[in-house]
């Protein structure tokens, strides 16, 4: 499950996964996102933060070359571009690490797996805490409950 935010009038996006992790939802999650939006708006984005801290359950389903293809394929349709490593030159993605170590292990399983069959490598930025890198990109607290989305929403803009 995840629930997410639009910060500075969306160059910031922040998704935050809990509970059960499901298949690719962190693909699907920001391509949900990013549908809703214009092409202006999409363009906006400078930061994306996956937090994965609050994830009881993950697996390794959906992890592979394929589904990392749908998701740049996507992504460059999205953003009206064919230059995949312009579109990531121009992004930063962090990634908040899951509290559990048990996920976190699962977590670097599906990166793992992923980096075996030489799939199009992401940068990312690891990090413990939201709230450390929020601040770090200027924002000054978490966002309150009433700016996070949950998925149902994302298709009400």
């Amino acid at each position: 499950m995840f629930k997410y935010t639009l910060r500075r009038n969306a160059e910031i996006i922040v998704v935050s996964h809990y509970g059960k992790y499901v298949g690719a939802e962190a693909d699907e999650a920001i391509l949900s996102i990013l549908e809703t939006q214009t092409l202006a708006e999409r363009r906006r984005l400078k930061f994306l933060i996956q937090d994965f801290f609050a994830v009881e359950e993950m697996d390794l389903r959906n992890t592979d070359v394929a589904r990392r293809s749908i998701l740049f394929r996507k992504l460059l349709e999205l953003f009206d571009t064919q230059d995949l490593e312009a579109l990531f030159a121009h992004r930063v993605i962090y990634q908040i690490m899951p509290e559990r170590v048990d996920i976190l292990d699962i977590l670097r399983q599906r990166e793992s797996k992923l980096a075996q069959y030489h799939a199009y490598p992401i940068d990312l930025i690891r990090r413990k805490s939201l709230v450390e890198t929020l601040l770090e990109l200027g924002e000054d607290k978490l966002p309150p409950e009433k700016d996070w989305l949950s998925p149902s929403e994302t298709y009400k803009h």
